[in-house]
Formats: C-alpha cells, sequence, structure tokens
C-alpha cells in the first residue's frame, strides 16, 4: 500500500480506499455488547445452544458480529412503533433471551438485514441453523428478516402469561424476559 493510500486508510476507515480500489467495503454495525456479553444475556437454559451455533458459523470460516439479543419489553414497543412488522412488546422471542440477530462476513463480503435470502441459504448458515433446533427469520411468514435466528417450538404468548405469573405483574417495567422459566 502507498503512503497515500495508508493515510486515505487512516482517515476513513478504508472506506474511501475500496472505493478507489474498486471493492465492495464491509458494512459495520457498532454496538456496545460483545459477542459473548450478547450470549450472556439470554435465557440461561439456551445461552449454550446459542455458543454452539456462533462456533459452529466461525468455523465455516465466517466473522459473526451479533447486533442484538435480549431485548426489554420497553425496547420492542419501540421497535413496533418504528416498524409494526416487528413483534409486539411481549412476543418477540427476542424480549425473552431466545433469539439473535446478527450479521456475518467472509471474503470481502458481508450478509446482513439487506441480504437476499438466497445469498444467505448459500453461506449454509439457515442449514445449519435447522440443524441445531433454531428457526431463521427469512422464514417467518409476513415478513422476512434473514438476520434473526430463535429457539423453535416455544409460544411467546404462554411466555408472556408466564412472566406475569413469575414477576406477579403486568407491568413490562418490571418483568426481566431472560428470566422467565421456561416451562
Amino acid at each position: 500500500m502507498t503512503k497515500k493510500q495508508k493515510i486515505l486508510t487512516a482517515l476513513t476507515g478504508g472506506f474511501l480506499l475500496l472505493l478507489i480500489l474498486g471493492r465492495k467495503p464491509i458494512k459495520k454495525i457498532y454496538t456496545n455488547l460483545s459477542n459473548d456479553e450478547y450470549i450472556d444475556n439470554l435465557n440461561p437454559r439456551y445461552k449454550e445452544l446459542f455458543r454452539r451455533f456462533i462456533k459452529a458459523i466461525e468455523a465455516k470460516g465466517f466473522a459473526v458480529q451479533i447486533n442484538s439479543g435480549y431485548r426489554t419489553f420497553k425496547r420492542q414497543s419501540e421497535l413496533y412503533k418504528e416498524d409494526p412488522r416487528n413483534a409486539k412488546s411481549g412476543y418477540s422471542k427476542h424480549n425473552y433471551g431466545l433469539a439473535l440477530d446478527l450479521q456475518v462476513s467472509k471474503g470481502g463480503y458481508s450478509y446482513g438485514k439487506n441480504t437476499p435470502a438466497g445469498a444467505w441459504i448459500k453461506t449454509g448458515i439457515p442449514a445449519l441453523a435447522e440443524s441445531l433446533g433454531l428457526f431463521w427469520g427469512a422464514n417467518f411468514k409476513n415478513y422476512s428478516d434473514a438476520v434473526h435466528f430463535e429457539v423453535k417450538n416455544i409460544d411467546t404468548s404462554k411466555l408472556l402469561a408466564q412472566a406475569y405469573k413469575q414477576f406477579k405483574t403486568t407491568n413490562p417495567d418490571l418483568i426481566k424476559g431472560n428470566e422467565v422459566k421456561i416451562v
């Protein structure tokens, strides 16, 4: 790399240089949590399943960045207001620490929210998720969410009822969804 290219890289984080050289940059999403911290905030019963999933993706040569895991009911309400295709508060697997949204990259390509489902399928990651018993969000009936992976066969309406019972309240601010006992 020339001195000029090094300076451009330092000043622009590499984006401008990649444009000049004609390469597609990998979009980075900055979060406050590391992958391990996201997993640590999941429902205790499923943390290890998600750890195995991430390690298996990495074993395929992908870099993994978790963008969302456990969400409070309040945060879910905000997301629903932004886009009604998102689940309502209490009805998202994220509210119970049973889902992750992630982005992966390999060989200069990034697979994220706007990547077509077909490209995700070619990575083998959806099939890997299925083999571990996870549901892939691109298969939702009314909404394709290719970055979303969740535990299968758990009814969120039953989880919500369990949350109300366990925390003895219907006030969402007092419910810690990732601590709801899965029955």
